[in-house]
């Protein structure tokens, strides 16, 4: 097998996984608020979760998962629901979160993708993506399917209907033609450095692609909301760095403000983006541009909007020699010892 086709299969096949949560319906209602936790990556998800659950009117804010013990007091006070994220749920931090959480008494939902691990038992409900697991270190399906789950749990809980969720691996297929054929040309061109620009519900996918970038490439990345970008780390930029703009509906007005000042720079420019996102002015400047559906509101688009970055990682890695298949230093689940 060439080097990393596991993680371009998954990357471009990882639609089942969204397919098969499909039946899951579960709510986060609790009479407090709930806490979403997790390591890396499941942390990120995390971050999407709190920012989507803030839009629909739910008290629901994210931390890694160790704080649920490093900082419990007072982090767990006025919580009720402990959200444990975790691919594997084996992952030393989830198991020992759960632990602390139902020693003080709280509600454990497990959200991961091996129904059997000691997360899920040890927690009061189970959210699983039962195809999600990667079988390799690079969290990719595992990611996308448990945030689709995540997605349509909140909801059910604020009442409204699933179907923008349940539909969307219909569109895995064009965004993900799409974005190989951008990425391609961006890596043939050499990229330096990466900055991944996302506010509010995408700047936890923006997090995400910055770790998939550094997982697969060992390449210098870093993750900003946009406006937050011109506070420093935009002087940084330079010839053959890429910025990659995750944009909204609601806030395009000020994130295309800064897209349009560095598209008139030396430096490249990817868009992701749902069409018609910025004026035709500012889209003839850029380097590329991946269109997300229109049909899906930017709210759940989190899914569709972390494949492109998923795909810029993975070409970004064999580019340079590296296999996404086997990143150096990593390993599928962390375990420490605690006790």
């Amino acid at each position: 097998m060439k080097m990393g086709q596991r993680v371009r299969e998954l990357i471009a096949t990882q639609g089942v996984a969204w397919e098969a949560v499909r039946d899951q319906v579960d709510t986060l209602a609790g009479p407090g608020p709930v806490l979403a936790v997790g390591s890396g990556s499941s942390y990120y998800l995390a971050v999407v979760v709190a920012e989507v659950a803030a839009r629909l009117g739910l008290k629901v804010h994210a931390r890694v998962t160790s704080d649920v013990v490093l900082e419990s007091d007072p982090l767990l006070n006025d919580v009720s629901v402990v959200v444990i994220v975790s691919r594997s749920g084996a992952t030393t931090e989830a198991v020992w979160a759960a632990e602390e959480s139902r020693r003080r008494g709280k509600r454990v939902v497990a959200v991961t993708c091996n129904r059997e691990s000691p997360l899920a038992r040890l927690a009061d409900a189970r959210l699983v993506s039962p195809l999600g697991e990667d079988g390799t270190v690079v969290m990719v399906r595992s990611f996308t399917s448990m945030l689709v789950l995540m997605e349509q749990v909140l909801a059910v809980t604020a009442g409204l209907p699933r179907d923008p969720i349940t539909a969307m691996a219909q569109w895995l297929p064009a965004v993900g033609e799409a974005a190989e054929k951008v990425a391609r040309r961006l890596v043939a061109g050499g990229v330096r450095r990466v900055y991944l620009l996302g506010g509010g519900v995408r700047y936890g996918i923006a997090l995400e692609g910055a770790l998939k970038v550094q997982e697969m490439s060992l390449g210098p990345v870093a993750a900003y909301a946009p406006l937050e970008f011109r506070h420093g780390p935009s002087g940084s930029v330079a010839s053959k760095d890429l910025l990659v703009f995750l944009g909204q509906r609601q806030s395009a007005h000020h994130e295309v403000r800064v897209l349009r000042e560095f598209a008139q720079q030396d430096v490249a420019t990817l868009v992701v983006a749902p069409a018609g996102w910025a004026p035709e002015d500012v889209l003839d400047r850029i380097t590329g541009k991946v269109d997300l559906p229109a049909e899906i509101p930017d709210l759940w688009a989190g899914p569709l909007a972390t494949v492109p970055l998923q795909v810029l990682a993975w070409h970004l890695a064999v580019a340079g020699g590296q296999d996404p298949d086997h990143p150096r230093n990593l390993s599928k689940v962390v375990s420490l010892d605690y006790r």
